[in-house]
């Protein structure tokens, strides 16, 4: 506009008007640049890389070249059982659910019997002759047991309370089971809307190649 007013062929308002717009478009620029630096460094973090002194206020790395958008093709049942294996947490929750099913039989094992066997051999020398070979020898074995027949209700108590821990590991597990397929039909449903963003912007761009080409 500046050289058409030069030219004579746009009045000083067109001028005026191209200047307002170029400074309400600077801040767009400037933030665009800051996400930019952001988006390095986050792709740094991505990457392993630590923030090394010599380089200031820049990013550890320098990008170069262009990343092409290419599909991965992933189902969504697929997604949830791959991330229900590899939960550290989900894991974790699951181990804690199997110890207690361990107390509870525990506990529950104490109402069984318990027998305890023990065996050894006996040597007995007379108590009138010192001869060596005048000595009684044999195998002994005893074999004992007991039954808890009355103990005021101790053990059921102790089942009651290990049941109920273990319905609580069963049901934290279930709630973080239920978080992790939250979490990745989320991120399914963003990628799918990336998706759709990633296809609009590729048309933009085209669009404004053909406008810089025309213009």
């Amino acid at each position: 506009q500046q050289n058409r007013f030069e030219a004579g062929t746009v009045p000083r308002f067109n001028v005026l008007q191209a200047e307002v717009a170029l400074y309400n478009q600077l801040p767009l620029l400037i933030t665009a640049q800051n996400n930019y630096r952001i988006a390095k460094l986050q792709l740094a973090k991505t990457l392993g890389l630590n923030f090394e002194r010599r380089r200031g206020e820049n990013p550890p790395l320098e990008v170069v070249g262009e990343m092409p958008y290419i599909p991965r093709t992933i189902g969504l049942a697929d997604a949830m059982e791959l991330g229900k294996e590899r939960r550290p947490f989900l894991k974790q929750a699951r181990a804690n659910v199997l110890n207690q099913l361990q107390q509870v039989r525990a506990t529950a094992g104490q109402w069984l019997p318990t027998i305890t066997t023990t065996g050894g051999g006996e040597w007995v020398s007379s108590p009138t002759n010192s001869s060596w070979h005048d000595i009684s020898k044999g195998w002994l074995a005893t074999v004992q047991g007991s039954l808890p027949i009355w103990d005021s209700g101790a053990i059921a108590g102790q089942v009651l309370q290990q049941r109920a821990l273990f319905s609580e590991a069963k049901i934290i597990y279930d709630d973080d089971v239920r978080q992790v397929e939250l979490e990745i039909q989320t991120a399914y449903s963003n990628l799918q809307q990336n998706q759709e963003l990633i296809k609009s912007q590729e048309k933009n761009v085209e669009l404004a190649e053909e406008a810089v080409r025309l213009a």
